[in-house]
């Protein structure tokens, strides 16, 4: 008597289902859904806790709680820094640093849906990722179709475009990180891409950070006059907070400015008045009172050239990393420098898109840097301090050469 067959796809654990419910079709039906619904009701919840302490310290409780409740739902699709329009002003400069709020929780829930699923295949991976960003990017055009009125108006398809992309991007970082089709993609990647994103990554970083590093001894000077705003504004405590929180949104968007300032890239605040190393701040702009804006530079510096330093440093550690990771001919290196330089300018292009828009009417309009200048003026200084360090640097001894590229 022959011993009986087993099915070679079935395990002990379970780890693998029968090949008429692939693991892609049990994450969209599955999977998907109660992901993205744990991201929706957690991101509404912390969303709505401020909003709801600030309805009922402003007396408006007698109005009934459907207006904290259609308030707390525009907070949230705004948070995805979705432009809203007010009456006949629109608000397209968001608070975007406040999206960590949904990047962290769709990060988590890609961590989670990979580890249920377990997906193995690249292809069950996008189908993961996609099915929970549609359903995600649903719940927030749900939510300003339902919240949209005369007084706020958002538009359904820039919020679907806007939390698609933010959705996906956090989700494709959770789920690669854990999932064994994540382990495969590093593992097929290219050496000399490996290097590129990773050269590129450092260079942004490197900008970032010097950014964050001038807002916040911009803000450290000039304490006494961010304190005078606020004081003037008589907050209270719940407007307090609610300030605290915008000016946490708004640290990102600084930081960019900060940036573009640097590298001599300019930074329109309305009326035609642009920042620069090279300019300063006319004694009659007439700006909001909003406590961070205490950190804008009110003069030129003596000397001009000098934050264009920051580009070239940034540069310099590009070249290293490349010289340090790809032991190659020189032009390779060049090459590979050139490529990490470019998408490092290309990052700081897009965080000038999502740092440049209005606040309202007139005055507060075209605020921001203008992307394809801050584009070039950051490749440039890049460049200027990638190359000459790629060429220069030697690489790490006893450093294998990098594969051949598939």
């Amino acid at each position: 008597m022959s011993a009986p067959t087993t099915d070679p796809t079935r395990s002990v654990a379970g780890a693998q289902e029968p090949d008429e419910v692939p693991a892609s079709m049990r994450s969209l039906l599955f999977v998907c859904p109660l992901a993205a619904v744990w991201a929706v009701a957690l991101g509404r919840l912390i969303v709505s806790i401020p909003v709801f302490l600030a309805w009922l310290s402003s007396g408006a409780w007698e109005q009934g709680p459907a207006e904290a409740v259609r308030a707390s739902g525009v907070a949230w699709v705004v948070i995805h820094d979705v432009p809203v329009r007010v009456g006949s002003a629109t608000y397209s400069l968001m608070p975007w640093g406040l999206a960590i709020i949904p990047f962290l929780l769709l990060w988590q829930s890609g961590r989670w849906a990979a580890r249920v699923s377990d997906v193995r295949e690249v292809r069950a991976s996008l189908s993961l990722i996609g099915g929970t960003a549609a359903i995600y990017a649903g719940a927030v055009t749900s939510t300003a179709w339902i919240v949209n009125s005369q007084l706020a108006r958002i538009s359904t398809p820039r919020a679907f475009i806007t939390a698609f992309i933010i959705s996906s991007i956090a989700l494709s970082l959770g789920v690669y990180r854990r999932s064994p089709a994540g382990v495969r993609l590093r593992q097929q990647m290219s050496p000399s891409i490996r290097v590129v994103l990773g050269g590129s990554s450092i260079g942004l970083a490197a900008l970032l950070s010097a950014g964050a590093f001038l807002v916040v001894a911009s803000l450290v000077r000039s304490f006494p006059e961010l304190v005078a705003i606020s004081s003037s504004l008589e907050p209270g405590p719940i407007g307090g907070l609610a300030l605290l929180m915008l000016g946490i949104g708004y640290v990102p968007v600084l930081t960019t400015w900060a940036v573009a300032y640097s590298a001599g890239a300019g930074v329109t605040i309305g009326q035609g008045i642009v920042l620069s190393p090279f300019t300063a701040l006319p004694q009659n702009a007439d700006l909001p009172p909003f406590p961070l804006l205490a950190a804008l530079p009110t003069r030129s510096l003596a000397w001009s050239s000098l934050p264009m330093a920051i580009g070239i440093g940034a540069g310099l550690l590009i070249g290293w990393y490349v010289a340090r990771s790809a032991p190659r001919p020189v032009t390779h290196r060049v090459a590979l420098a050139t490529s990490a330089s470019m998408l490092a300018g290309l990052g700081m292009a897009f965080l000038a898109v999502v740092s440049h828009g209005q606040l309202g009417e007139n005055r507060l309009t075209g605020l921001g840097p203008e992307p394809p200048v801050v584009a070039t003026a950051v490749t440039g200084l890049l460049l200027a301090g990638s190359m000459p360090s790629a060429l220069i640097l030697r690489p790490r001894r006893g450093r294998p050469p990098l594969a051949p590229s598939a």
